[in-house]
């Protein structure tokens, strides 16, 4: 198949491509340009998560319809027709109770002719009924308020007035020693009951109870101390009756069994039924005990308290032991004791607690009358002290 070259117009040769020449009568290709690498393909996308289906009702119909039908052929409900029934209902009423006003605010009604009221019948007067004070008014009780009634505390009952008429023991001797052991347990129904039985056994068998009388003594003064306010009480009491029927026989103890009293005063100083059971139980060891013993109880545990009960009990059993004994025998007693028993009384005198002082101003005015007093006032009393018990002393000689 031959080829047919067509010639220029200008005459010239066969026209070459741009950027060949002829060498040697042949035709030199031009050089190809370097090609570029094609990117790599693209990985394959990662598949999208499949939608979860939704489970909420779908609108079907008109949102100003009526009745919404929902996906399901659910009624969806709604309040409009229980607000039109509202507003009509408000409507109603507007129509109802509101007054008529004119259309031209300046035009007013005119006033409806004042009447003048018609004279009330005269109604002869009725007596008022007689004025009653009205019931006071009937307060309840706190919460957590007790609804025990109360303990009243005669304050005038005396230690012989505890003292009861008891059966003595058929043996005592084993009476005792049950007591004892009784005393040790722990059930509080045994301990009252050996306590009433030492009771009896100081009533009505004092030998056999001298015998052990200190391990009697030292078994009281712990259950005096008994946490159980009924257990504590009944120890009390039967001190009191050693007091009563051992008398002398109980002056080694006295001192010891007085202390645990007075300390118990000091315990209980929201306790008033047991300050009385103590006081009781002293009272009983002022009038039975020897008085030097006495005084030396109370002044060695109860006149230098911290406790303002604990100094009213002993500036209370310092007068009853004045009482007792009487002012010309407290002065007669010995330089030791009448010195020990003035600085006592000088020194309750002029307490700062109000319950304490009038005690000692009552000695001092038992005292004041016997000229042998002024005698020992003047070896006695300390000069910073002696005005302010001057001027008690004058009182007492006006009186």
């Amino acid at each position: 198949m031959a080829y047919i070259i067509p010639s220029s117009p200008c005459g010239a040769g066969p026209r070459t491509p741009e950027g060949s020449h002829k060498e040697g009568g042949g035709v030199t290709p031009s050089p190809t340009p370097p090609s570029t690498p094609s990117p790599p393909p693209l990985p394959p996308a990662a598949p999208l998560p499949r939608r979860r289906v939704s489970r909420l009702p779908v609108m079907l119909l008109d949102h100003n319809a009526e009745v919404k039908v929902l996906a399901g052929e659910h009624k969806l409900q709604t309040a409009k027709a229980k607000l039109e029934e509202i507003q009509k209902t408000v409507e109603n009423l507007q129509q109802k109770y509101t007054v008529n006003v004119s259309q031209h605010p300046g035009e007013r009604p005119a006033p409806a002719p004042v009447q003048a009221p018609a004279p009330a019948p005269v109604q002869a007067p009725t007596p008022a009924p007689p004025m009653t004070p009205a019931p006071p008014k009937k307060k309840g009780t706190r919460r957590g308020t007790s609804l025990r009634p109360v303990k009243i505390v005669n304050r005038g009952q005396t230690a012989e007035d505890k003292i009861e008429n008891l059966q003595p023991l058929s043996k005592p001797g084993e009476g005792l020693t049950l007591c004892l052991m009784d005393l040790t347990s722990d059930d509080w129904e045994k301990k009252r009951e050996a306590l009433q039985n030492l009771r009896a056994l100081a009533q009505h068998h004092q030998d056999t109870l001298m015998t052990k009388l200190h391990e009697v003594c030292l078994a009281l003064i712990e259950e005096i101390n008994n946490l159980r306010s009924c257990v504590s009480c009944a120890a009390m009491d039967t001190l009191l009756y050693l007091y009563v029927y051992l008398q002398k026989n109980m002056d080694n103890q006295a001192e010891r069994t007085g202390r645990v009293l007075l300390l118990k005063i000091a315990q209980a100083t929201a306790n008033t039924f047991i300050q009385q059971q103590a006081n009781l139980a002293l009272e009983a060891m002022v009038k039975n005990c020897s008085p030097g013993r006495v005084l030396t109880t109370l002044l060695n545990t109860g006149l230098n308290h911290l406790s303002a009960a604990v100094r009213a009990s002993t500036a209370q059993q310092l007068r009853l032991l004045a009482e007792t004994m009487g002012a010309d025998a407290v002065l007669s007693a010995g330089k030791t004791f009448t010195t020990r028993f003035v600085t006592a009384v000088c020194k309750t005198s002029l307490d700062a607690a109000a319950e304490v002082r009038p005690h000692g101003h009552a000695i001092l005015h038992q005292l004041a009358v016997y000229p042998d007093f002024m005698e020992m006032w003047n070896h006695t009393i300390s000069e910073k002290d002696r005005p302010t018990l001057a001027r008690i002393l004058r009182t007492a000689q006006r009186v």
